[in-house]
């Protein structure tokens, strides 16, 4: 197998050693819940994310409806045109703060069978980021400090 160097010039701390906030996305995709789900593959793809919040608005604060994943969009390909984010919104996504261990959170993805997080700040209770299975292994492979 090759080594191959890292083209970002990625750097974290070692997996033992990291929080959440060291290895998430620390911005949020976000769509409205009646956003028809074609439009939520498209930005997916233009983004190259794999997963946007759904969030509706409500007496001047949104409030979280659930995540749609790219794996959601591949169980519900045949009705695309058909559906809206919050016809297939996972409402039960994980929720970890930003200070969380990295080794833990990435135990507890293993266990549920996740690859996506939400990351929110546990004063507002707001999302604040997005950890990925590849941001995990982003520290995993190039973390050294």
């Amino acid at each position: 197998m090759e080594t191959v160097a890292p083209s970002t010039g990625y750097l974290a701390p070692s997996f033992a050693h990291a929080t959440v906030g060291d290895a998430m996305r620390p911005w949020v995709l976000t769509c409205d819940p009646a956003t028809p789900l074609v439009t939520v593959a498209q930005r997916m793809a233009g983004e190259q994310v794999h997963a946007i919040v759904v969030l509706s608005a409500g007496d001047g604060e949104r409030t979280l409806r659930g995540v749609v994943t790219d794996a959601d969009l591949l169980r519900n390909a045949a009705r695309v045109d058909e559906l809206t984010a919050a016809d297939i919104a996972d409402p039960e996504i994980l929720q970890v703060h930003a200070d969380a261990r990295l080794s833990e959170v990435a135990e507890r993805m293993a266990r549920h069978g996740v690859t996506h997080v939400l990351v929110v700040d546990p004063t507002r209770r707001r999302p604040v980021g997005v950890l990925s299975s590849l941001d995990v292994a982003r520290v995993l492979a190039w973390g050294r400090a």
